[in-house]
């Protein structure tokens, strides 16, 4: 009899903290913002990345900002395709500052990567994304016009995939991004995205950037933020608007995937603020009990048990499809709404097998393999 009490008390905690994260979500404002002349460097360190490279530099080619107030800096990470020569041969016309240089032998990874972008960088402000990705025409000017904050956190969406298996990975997405800007909004940032990271160069070089967590492969988001966070004086900020968005390729391979995952998932054993914030660990809580109830259900079928897991899953559902109602329009994806309940069996049993496998197993990427995430 406890354990149908555990659940239905891990519910209404679940249910609080997905309503904390709704509101905060709505609080985030979305006015327009001022007219923005800072000047800006913008970094991408790719390796690999022959595929995509053209479709990103051809949007940063797009942008409405000020030519003389951007550069581009390209970083390549020992890529061993022809990544290099294609961005030379695509920046060759830029009206903007640009420059493309190859790391160091003894420098390796995207940390080094921006590291060495950073001191290359002749303006004040640094703006990042990756490779694999595309930018609106407005992103400069949206990312930098925000003049209050030390430290900007912008959305990054999956670009929209056809099959059932894109669509649950992309409303995955989603929720991520959401709960990021939504603990940004709530004064307790733990989460943010690389893809999409406006910050001052000056404040980078104040908390002394990368220090004591360069040789962890992942995490060049989450630390810096984690580092800007603990420091008085820094306004931290989230980006709620369209042209703010950055579009990413989907990691489509499932192998690929769980990789990525066990990678994200892996620097959170390195970053004490992730660990320790409450609304994630209520959100894990409630995913835990609920794989303890299905296998104790799979195994040992209690009446009382099955009948308070059947309506627990059924008001989770009911929560969340009202919680992706009302954040996946931003987005552009309220197409994704009906795969919500799909989701919502298959998240607790992903989200726990990752962190599990986070712990024990290395991870590959890019043709590297990692212990530390």
């Amino acid at each position: 009899m406890i354990l149908p009490i555990i659940l239905v008390m891990s519910l209404l905690l679940y249910m609080w903290a997905m309503d904390q994260i709704s509101k905060a979500w709505r609080q985030i404002p979305d006015a327009e913002r001022s007219q923005s002349d800072k000047t800006v460097s913008v970094l991408v360190v790719y390796r690999n990345e022959e595929l995509y490279l053209k479709d990103l530099i051809e949007s940063l080619r797009n942008q409405e900002y000020p030519y003389n107030l951007v550069e581009y800096i390209f970083i390549d990470d020992h890529s061993d395709d022809d990544s290099f020569s294609l961005v030379e041969a695509l920046l060759s016309d830029f009206k903007s500052d640009v420059q493309h240089v190859k790391l160091e032998p003894e420098c390796v990874g995207k940390k080094n990567g921006l590291q060495a972008g950073i001191e290359l960088a002749k303006n004040d402000w640094i703006l990042t994304t990756d490779a694999d990705c595309t930018v609106s025409k407005n992103w400069v000017k949206s990312m930098s016009s925000m003049n209050q904050a030390s430290f900007v956190s912008g959305p990054v969406k999956f670009r929209n995939a056809n099959n059932l298996w894109g669509k649950l990975v992309d409303l995955d997405f989603v929720s991520m991004i959401v709960l990021g800007g939504s603990l940004i909004q709530k004064r307790t940032p733990v989460l943010a995205n690389g893809a999409n990271m406006f910050y001052s160069k000056q404040v980078f070089k104040d908390v002394k950037g990368y220090n004591g967590n360069i040789d962890v492969a992942s995490g060049d988001d989450v630390f810096l933020l984690e580092k800007i966070a603990s420091n008085e004086g820094y306004h931290i900020h989230f980006n709620k608007n369209v042209d703010a968005i950055v579009s990413t390729r989907m990691v489509t391979n499932v192998f690929d995937f769980i990789q990525q995952r066990i990678r994200w998932a892996k620097k959170t054993q390195y970053s004490g603020s992730t660990r320790s914030n409450t609304l994630l660990r209520t959100l894990l809580g409630f995913y835990f009990v609920l794989i303890f109830c299905f296998i104790t259900v799979f195994f040992s079928a209690t009446p009382y048990l099955i009948w308070t897991l059947c309506s627990v899953m059924l008001i989770k559902i009911l929560v969340d499809l009202q919680f992706f109602k009302s954040v996946l329009p931003f987005f552009g994806k309220s197409n994704l709404l009906p795969f919500v309940v799909i989701v919502d069996f298959l998240h607790p049993f992903y989200m726990t097998i990752i962190a599990f496998l986070s712990w024990v197993t290395p991870v590959s990427w890019k043709k590297r393999k990692y212990k530390n995430g």
